[in-house]
């Protein structure tokens, strides 16, 4: 029985005379980056007749574009990396203490800072005055601000949170005289009831 000649089995290299190259089965067009189903030399010769490059030029192209197509797979290969390592310290950190989950973090992604993270205490009064300390700072700053303003408005927005309770964001915009603008959060409200004009305004 004869056997069926197929294109793929010719791995046809088209590169020089019609700037293209094989990346697997794929045909890809290196000036319009893409891909070309049949691989027959009438459906090349046709495509790169749409754009056409001679001599030195012909190759000085291919060359950069060949660079930025590596390049492109490159940064795929490198994203898929960044996942595994990811998924490796998902499961090395599973059974670990907060701490134990930052440093292993540490090793895989900033080697140079882990000393750093084995100083750093989780006990859970430290985080919550530093979390205390944080928020006082950031009010210190908005009243500061604020007191700069010449004109100013209050923007309200309302959404419901997985409770379906209303929480009411106030975010204030203000202009310096020396017009300066800034819009900043300020405060959030639980709208317990409803969620009318004056139930709005009593929470502002």
């Amino acid at each position: 029985v004869t056997k069926k000649h197929k294109l793929e089995n010719e791995n046809r290299q088209f590169q020089d005379k019609y700037c293209l190259v094989q990346d697997r089965s794929v045909i890809i067009c290196l000036l319009w980056k893409n891909t070309i189903a049949v691989p027959k030399e009438f459906n090349l010769k046709r495509h790169y007749e749409s754009k056409q490059f001679k001599g030195e030029l012909q190759k000085q192209k291919i060359d950069s574009l060949k660079q930025g197509l590596s390049l492109q797979q490159t940064l795929f290969t490198r994203g898929n990396a960044e996942v595994e390592i990811a998924t490796q310290i998902s499961s090395m950190i599973a059974t670990f203490s907060q701490l134990m989950c930052m440093m292993v973090a540490s090793q895989k992604f900033c080697p140079e800072s882990t000393n750093k993270c084995e100083n750093v205490s989780l006990n859970r009064m430290i985080i919550q005055h530093r979390i205390s300390s944080l928020s006082d700072n950031i009010s210190a700053q908005l009243k500061d601000i604020a007191s700069k303003f010449v004109y100013f408005s209050l923007a309200a927005n309302k959404s419901t949170d997985v409770t379906s309770t209303a929480q009411l964001l106030i975010f204030v915009h203000g202009i310096t005289a020396d017009f300066e603008v800034y819009e900043e959060l300020v405060g959030m409200s639980s709208l317990q009831r409803q969620t009318k004009v004056s139930d709005i305004l009593n929470g502002l």
